[in-house]
């Protein structure tokens, strides 16, 4: 049988890097190009008029850039994008988030030259990202509550709430966050798979639509009310019993470093009833375990729903492993942090 040939819309302004393209994602690699884009606007038209597969997306380009398309695109026509871009760009305009939260699945950097002698590397590497990302169902629409519409019954306030995400999370992470109580009574520790070199990046991001402290979660540190760590890419964190935060060495856990599963085993052994365990949008399985760990120890759990989540996959290993305790959007998550607060004040 043959393969089904990947339909790619490849948008660029640089003539020399369609052409490399075309050379790269060839029929005999099981790609098909149906149509190029010269800046956004174009971008949005042929997406609509095309209806490829998934989106090969540049940054800076004339008319509408590359964040701009992105947003329109998946406003109106929901499709897997790649944004495509130079080094240079990267650097200087904070492109992993802004990307992310345009609704882009990921960004890779393009060859310096046609010339480059990593292009092969690089050329590997390009497709097997859009063969994978090809095949994510991308969902734009306001999420209603799938499995429970209600919030989480009252407990005692937790202390801790740590959040694991991966794919479509930091626009997720941050939409959950700004819609929490910025004074509320708990720390929050996130898990969101990236490199170690974005993490800074992404602390910034965050910081700038919130109204507390969002800081890495260096070893040691302690984890305080009212304040927001991110989990350093180098390696694994966990919480010990005093809630300082431990630097964990080992292999990747579900091919992810750091790895939600190993923070939530932590906060299920020393923090248990005291915490709330939030599993968003994200391709793979890390956290289903984890999460059920904090559900056996008394702990709240949640997960992010299908229509709002990117990618409805460790959400849902989680939900059928037993582990979730209720599937909300991130509004009702948040709305469900809210009137805990409330209640316990």
């Amino acid at each position: 049988m043959a393969q089904k040939q990947i339909r790619v819309l490849v948008t660029d302004d640089s003539a020399t890097v369609r052409n490399w393209v075309q050379t790269v994602l060839t029929p005999e690699h099981g790609f098909t190009i149906v149509g190029e884009a010269r800046d956004g606007l174009q971008a949005v038209e042929a997406c609509a008029r095309l209806k490829p597969d998934i989106v090969l997306m540049d940054v800076e380009m004339p008319n509408a850039d590359g964040f701009h398309a992105t947003e329109s695109i998946m406003r109106q026509t929901p499709v897997p994008i790649l944004i495509f871009t130079s080094t240079a760009v990267y650097r200087s305009r904070r492109v992993p988030f802004r990307s992310l939260s345009a609704g882009a699945l990921d960004v890779m950097l393009k060859p310096k030259s046609v010339l480059d002698g990593k292009n092969q590397t690089i050329a590997d590497m390009l497709r097997k990202k859009l063969r994978i990302l090809a095949n994510v169902v991308v969902i734009r629409r306001t999420g209603v509550a799938t499995i429970n519409e209600q919030p989480l019954a009252l407990n005692p306030m937790p202390r801790v709430v740590a959040i694991g995400a991966s794919t479509g999370g930091p626009k997720a992470i941050a939409t959950l966050l700004q819609g929490m109580e910025p004074t509320a009574p708990y720390g929050v520790i996130i898990v969101q798979h990236m490199a170690q070199e974005f993490v800074p990046g992404f602390i910034e991001w965050l910081g700038e639509s919130l109204s507390v402290p969002v800081l890495e979660a260096r070893p040691g540190a302690l984890l305080e009310a009212g304040s927001i760590y991110v989990a350093s890419g180098s390696h694994h964190v966990g919480l010990a019993p005093d809630r300082r935060f431990l630097s964990i060495e080992g292999p990747p856990v579900n091919e992810c470093c750091p790895s939600a599963d190993v923070l939530f085993e932590s906060v299920a052994k020393y923090v248990a009833r005291d915490s709330v365990g939030i599993l968003l949008t994200g391709m793979g399985r890390d956290g289903a375990k984890g999460l059920l760990s904090i559900k056996k120890a008394g702990g709240q759990t949640m997960a992010q729903d299908e229509p709002s989540s990117v990618i409805f996959g460790m959400p849902k290993v989680a939900y059928e492993l037993g582990a979730v305790e209720q599937v909300h959007p991130l509004a009702v998550m948040a709305a469900a942090l809210r009137t805990r607060k409330q209640e316990a004040a």
